[in-house]
Formats: structure tokens, C-alpha cells, sequence
């Protein structure tokens, strides 16, 4: 997937549009404006990336494929 895919804007994370650097200095100005609600995004996305990038879950998840055959 995609980060656009991963990342929900302003709820885990903050999206711009790739090249786009007025898009980007807009992001990074509402960032600056918004410190409090930053903080609890940046919590969020921790826990997102903790939720999806699991080492062991995606582990069990291809061991249970690969028992499934056999």
C-alpha cells in the first residue's frame, strides 16, 4: 500500500501532495498553528504504525497460510 493508504490525514498522520510544494509549506503551517492536536496525531500514528508494521502478527499471519497447505 501506499502511504496515502496507511495514513489518514490529520488523524495519524499529515498527507501533502508529492512535488507539491506549496501543498507541503501549507501542511508544515497548519502543523506549526496546531500543536496540541500534533501531539495527539503523532500518538496516533505511533500506535497505527505499531498496529501494522507488527513483526510478530505478520509472522503468524504467514505462518498460518503456509500450515494451511501442509
Amino acid at each position: 500500500p501506499g502511504i496515502a493508504e496507511i495514513i489518514q490525514d490529520k488523524v495519524d498522520g499529515y498527507l501533502f501532495q508529492p512535488g507539491n510544494f506549496s501543498s507541503f509549506k501549507s501542511k508544515l503551517e497548519c502543523i506549526e498553528s496546531q500543536k496540541k492536536e500534533v501531539s495527539e496525531v503523532a500518538k496516533r500514528g505511533v500506535k497505527r504504525a505499531k498496529e501494522c508494521f507488527n513483526t510478530d502478527k505478520a509472522t503468524k499471519g504467514y505462518l498460518d497460510v503456509v500450515k494451511s497447505y501442509l
